[in-house]
């Protein structure tokens, strides 16, 4: 048992997970105004819907499938593994460790790497969409990302990867 060590890998999941929700926060942030910016339009009852429609979409695919019953119980296993047995590169790296970059398996490096070239991909072409379009769709994501880092958060508290306790191997 080394309790400076068990510290430094508790400090490390969190950074793993306070990493990520920064992330996808910082994403949030950008592109509320664009959500903001559509809805201050005068929106067609046409858009209205499609507002409605997408957002709802999103809620479910995104932040229910994708984050919910997906990416957060991964986040909160590898944040675990970090906190059980980090070595200083999982720590240092510990967002990207923990969103499966590194030292996982090849499937899930794979569904990782291949995510972000579609989330990338994705942004160039909305990013093109004239208003009100791109803040209907933008509106969508951000709600799909809020459900996502509230489901990251209560899975890593009920994992209890919050708490520290010095006998932690």
């Amino acid at each position: 048992m080394n309790p400076p060590r068990a510290r430094l890998r508790y400090y490390g999941a969190l950074w793993g997970i306070a990493g990520i929700v920064a992330l996808l926060s910082f994403a949030i942030f950008r592109l509320i105004p664009y959500g903001i910016e559509a809805i201050r339009y005068d929106l067609t009852p046409v858009q209205w819907l499609v507002l409605v429609v997408w957002s709802g979409f999103m809620i479910v695919t995104e932040g229910r499938d994708g984050f919910a019953r997906r990416l957060a119980p991964r986040i909160a296993t590898r944040a675990q593994q970090i906190k059980v047995d980090g070595d200083i590169v999982s720590i240092l790296l510990a967002p990207l460790y923990c969103f499966g970059y590194f030292r996982a398996p090849v499937r899930q490096m794979i569904v990782s790497y291949a995510a972000i070239i579609v989330i990338i991909i994705a942004v160039v072409i909305v990013h093109q969409f004239p208003q009100p379009w791109r803040g209907i769709v933008d509106c969508g994501v951000v709600l799909g990302l809020s459900y996502g880092i509230v489901a990251i958060i209560a899975k890593c508290i009920s994992a209890g990867i919050h708490t520290h306790t010095s006998s932690t191997h």
